[in-house]
């Protein structure tokens, strides 16, 4: 389980980047994670918890988790 912080997230575009705490990697966040999650967009700032997808360039998260009780959801 990873934990990050949402560096910004673009709702018309359907998507945004995530900074992990451990390793400070961008990770690529869309708009079906949420959805799955049963939200519609994050705020910049929002800390979530998610599982993660490797890839040979880049990563993306695979499904959220959780989110920290203070985080601001739309």
């Amino acid at each position: 389980m990873h934990t990050g912080t949402v560096l910004w997230y673009d709702e018309s575009r359907g998507y945004g980047f995530v900074a992990d705490h451990f390793d400070n990697q961008k990770i690529f966040v869309t708009h079906s994670e949420l959805e799955d999650f049963g939200v519609s967009a994050l705020n910049r700032g929002s800390k979530i918890c998610y599982e993660v997808m490797r890839g040979r360039s880049s990563s993306k998260i695979s499904s959220i988790k959780s989110l920290v009780p203070e985080c601001r959801l739309h």
